[in-house]
């Protein structure tokens, strides 16, 4: 690892400070940086001020100055770099925030500067600039002259605004595009990718969050939250409408639909557990007792139905192993608060994994019902669990992203991305890929948990993404669905909806599929390489839905 490389890991694994940390009014923040944490760590430092001082040295300077407290260990360090290369004539000076109160009584510790001297201003962080307003205009004062301002990190702020309008030059080492934390609002129009399709299946009063469609046979499978089944075709005309149980919290459904025996299963608000017989043309409610509201999607094991209701009447909400066949509960496990996550099945080990709002992730045996293990976390866990050789990864709302042996429930790494975490990790090649409410899309390594990359939005992101040949796609509450690179997380495409993007993103035969809080089911063509602004006009077996489709 090189120096650039090593700065760069450790800015975004120890330096960059993922809900921690508050502003001035005591407000918390959803990310903050702290070089503290790196710059007094002696390889860390070497390498930093190395890195600064190739990059100042040709301003042939002759002193580095900077303010209180941060700038300090630079201002030794980049000396001593210098001295390394035969430079013995650079010198440190420190910058006091307020004169010292006794003694000397200086504003300037080091040897002060004179006539002839070259002084590079320097700090850890250039954001607002209040350091280097401060130190400038202090230096000002002195005989030297500024020749140049560095920095580590530069926020791209208010600071290199100042630096630009007294006309001195400014070097840095990172800014926040390069580290992936800060969100590119100017864009250009190749990076629209196209839309086949949209078709409106919502009213905008009754948003489609985090459900999605399925895709069997030529048709799309999409509960809505206005209380209705429907059945589109590939080309997003609505073949059909059947009516859900209206539920009393105004809900409808969120369930991303499954296949088994030609049978479609989906869960709802008000009515439990749905099946649609593709044979028969026929929707009916399972009406299994006890399950009152199901936010999940269910799964098929070995001809048992697993699914998980939120209810949370005392003792709160639960899992469900149903027969498929007889629609008979074999066994049913309760968590003390409700529960939202859609269980992970674990071939090896015979077991499902779900999070619950009482702030645990359980393992369940799917033969028996039994307990296996439960992890308390600090945190409520909403999001989907995932899993790979051996190890589960999960999002709490305590802000950490958790990988766990699956056999036992032990801790293998843990990594805080925010405060909290409402979205289903996914696992591409040695990547963990989770987004949090820090407004932040991570990939981490999965072995570790270290930070691999970073990519901002405007907003933060729930639901679910989705992996197609490099690419991830993911949407966010800034209204956006983003297609990133996998190794680096750079926004490759975008496509702006009327409203946020919370739901399980869906690809089948080299289509995207994404439902959002608008009411439209919009469909993507992956393979075609045209960008196309305009979609074909679609049909609609609602007469008052049909004004409403592109």
């Amino acid at each position: 690892m090189n120096n650039l490389e090593l700065i760069r890991f450790n800015l975004m694994n120890n330096a960059i400070k993922f809900g921690e940390g508050v502003g001035p009014q005591g407000n918390p923040w959803r990310w903050g940086i702290d070089t503290r944490e790196i710059l007094l760590h002696p390889k860390i430092l070497s390498a930093a001020s190395r890195l600064i001082w190739e990059r100042i040295k040709k301003y042939n300077p002759t002193i580095v100055a900077g303010i209180e407290l941060a700038a300090v260990p630079l201002l030794i360090g980049i000396a001593h770099e210098a001295y390394k290369d035969g430079n013995d004539n650079l010198r440190s000076v420190i910058v006091r925030k307020e004169p010292k109160k006794y003694g000397r009584l200086r504003t300037l510790e080091g040897t002060l500067p004179k006539v002839g001297d070259r002084i590079v201003v320097v700090d850890d962080i250039v954001s607002a600039g209040q350091s280097i307003m401060k130190a400038v205009q202090i230096l000002k004062n002195t005989p030297g002259e500024i020749v140049a301002v560095a920095a580590l990190l530069n926020f791209k702020r208010k600071g290199e605004i100042f630096i630009n309008s007294i006309g001195i030059p400014f070097e840095f080492i990172y800014d926040l595009v390069d580290m992936g934390m800060k969100y590119r609002d100017t864009w250009k129009n190749d990076l629209d990718f196209p839309l086949k399709w949209k078709s409106k299946v919502n009213n905008t009063s009754r948003r489609m969050i985090e459900g999605g469609p399925l895709i069997y046979k030529n048709r799309i499978y999409v509960p809505t939250d206005r209380w209705t089944f429907m059945i589109l075709d590939l080309n997003g005309n609505i073949i059909k409408e059947f009516p859900l149980v209206e539920d009393k919290w105004k809900k409808g459904s969120r369930s991303v639909p499954i296949i088994y025996n030609e049978k479609v299963y989906f869960g709802a608000y008000g009515g439990g557990l749905y099946i649609y017989d593709i044979a028969n043309d026929t929707l009916k409610n399972a009406g299994v007792p006890s399950l009152v509201r199901i936010h999940s999607n269910p799964i098929v094991i070995d001809n048992k139905i697993i699914v998980t209701d939120e209810t949370n009447e005392k003792p709160g909400g639960g899992i469900f192993c149903i027969d498929v066949d007889t629609l008979k509960t074999i066994w049913n496990i309760r968590a003390e608060n409700y529960v939202v996550s859609t269980p992970t099945y674990i071939k090896e080990i015979d077991a499902v994994v779900f999070g619950a709002n009482d702030y645990r992730i359980y393992c369940i045996n799917v033969t028996n019902g039994k307990v296996l293990w439960q992890l308390y976390t600090g945190g409520e866990v909403k999001g989907n669990i995932a899993y790979e050789a051996g190890k589960c990864y999960a999002g709490s709302f305590n802000g950490y992203i958790y990988c766990l042996h699956a056999k036992d429930g032990s801790l293998v790494w843990k990594r805080k991305i925010g405060h909290r975490i409402f979205f289903n990790p996914i696992i591409s090649n040695d990547h963990i890929l989770v987004a949090s409410d820090s407004h932040k899309f991570f990939a981490l390594n999965k072995h570790t948990g270290d930070i691999v990359w970073i990519s901002s939005f405007k907003r933060w992101s729930q639901g679910e993404a989705v992996l197609y040949q490099d690419m991830v796609f993911v949407g966010s509450a800034d209204s956006y669905v983003y297609a990133l690179e996998q190794n680096t997380g750079k926004i490759k495409w975008r496509y702006k909806t009327g409203d946020e993007v919370g739901c399980s993103l869906v690809i089948a035969d080299d289509c995207l599929y994404v439902t959002s809080w608008d009411g439209y089911l919009y469909c993507f063509d992956l393979k075609n390489e045209e960008r196309n602004s305009e979609c074909q006009p679609r049909s609609d077996f609602r007469k008052e839905l049909s004004n409403e489709i592109c």
